[in-house]
């Protein structure tokens, strides 16, 4: 069978609402910030499990809390520093609990590419949430979690015919993403960051996120995968998100809804892409259309389109945040336009076939692009 390897897949997306942890003293736990009668953040940075401190109030996003400097420090090695902020979960396949998220996703193609990740997001004070830093620290991705009275996050996953369909748990610890002097250091290191509409849903987390883009050092590369799912996203969102970004990447299921949005119908793709780039000052606009191509332009004038190569495909979970994690790391080290593209290409063909968002990396990733242009 052969499928998308390079897009946003094509999703059907329900939610779950979690009730409240009982320390919460009955709160909604979906929207409503921890307080300190409820339930604390403690910011743990690993690279290994480890077991949370003593919790203490969250602060609001005007005044971030202090918390210790990260165990691994970004920067020092020569390589390009990527952060990407959102959600940590459990992606519980039919196959059984797989860990992932779109941002550690990214993280992990970024670092097996040349660059030094770090994913930040939250996980609960459970054995679910152990067990998830643990295997990020397998995989070699760098963490930067905070631990509190939430849930760890899950998403339920179906396959239909290797496509993703997801139910979203609402009410998680990533929903709880306090803002804290730790993020921000590590924000402000940074050379690229990813987000998307997801991680936002919740006040909390949107807050926290919004004053991390404020923190950015200028020149770093803010890539926006709009990565729409459910009902998690709204036109103000999208423009708000937009205003910070550099890079906008969506895919063609995603352009259409967006069209509408930003009342641009009736344009051609490339026109819309360069729509996006005028009207938000973006350096790129990637356009991944499923099995048929994708797209990316630039600011400069400059385009490249890699027909989308036909592999057998295990699952595509995590396909398109592989394409986006190899794009940014390479692009930071310099490649050309098109070489950072076929990599990316070549990146989300090989997932594809293979079963989670983190496989190993062959010796040499295969060069599925060939085929294509024979």
């Amino acid at each position: 069978m052969t499928e998308n390897p390079t897009a946003g897949e094509t999703t059907t997306t329900t939610t779950t609402t979690t009730t409240a942890p009982a320390a919460a003293n009955g709160a909604a736990a979906e929207n409503a910030a921890p307080t300190a009668a409820g339930p604390a953040a403690t910011t743990t940075t690993t690279t290994t499990t480890a077991t949370p401190s003593a919790p203490t109030a969250a602060t609001t996003a005007a005044e971030p809390a202090t918390a210790a400097a990260p165990e691994t420090e970004p920067a020092g090695n020569g390589k390009p520093v990527v952060v990407a902020l959102g959600e940590l979960l459990w992606d519980m396949l039919p196959t059984g609990k797989r860990a992932g998220g779109a941002p550690v996703n990214f993280a992990y193609h970024a670092m097996m590419n040349g660059a030094e990740s770090y994913a930040v997001s939250a996980v609960g004070e459970d054995a679910l949430g152990d067990e998830l830093l643990e295997q990020a620290h397998d995989a070699g991705v760098h963490t930067v979690v905070q631990r509190n009275a939430w849930p760890t996050g899950t998403v339920a996953v179906k396959l239909k015919e290797g496509i993703p369909e997801y139910d979203i748990v609402k009410g998680v610890a990533w929903d709880h993403i306090a803002y804290t002097r730790e993020l921000i250091d590590v924000v402000s290191r940074a050379d690229a960051i990813c987000y998307g509409t997801l991680a936002l849903r919740s006040q909390e987390t949107h807050d926290t996120i919004i004053e991390l883009l404020k923190a950015v050092k200028p020149g770093a590369m803010t890539f926006f995968d709009v990565n729409l799912r459910g009902d998690h996203y709204s036109k103000e969102l999208i423009e708000e998100l937009l205003d910070y970004s550099t890079v906008f990447k969506i895919n063609d299921a995603e352009l259409l809804l967006v069209r509408d949005m930003f009342d641009i119908r009736g344009t051609s793709d490339d026109a819309a892409c360069r729509w996006f780039i005028d009207n938000y000052d973006l350096d790129y606009v990637i356009l991944t259309a499923g099995a048929d191509y994708s797209t990316i332009v630039s600011r400069t004038g400059e385009s490249s389109t890699v027909p989308t190569p036909k592999v057998v495909v295990a699952d595509t979970v995590g396909a398109g945040d592989s394409f986006s994690g190899v794009f940014t790391a390479r692009t930071l080290l310099g490649d050309p336009l098109p070489v950072a593209h076929r990599r990316a290409v070549n990146t989300a063909a090989y997932v594809c076939t293979q079963s989670g968002a983190w496989p190993e990396y062959p010796a040499a990733m295969p060069d599925y692009t060939l085929t294509v242009a024979r």
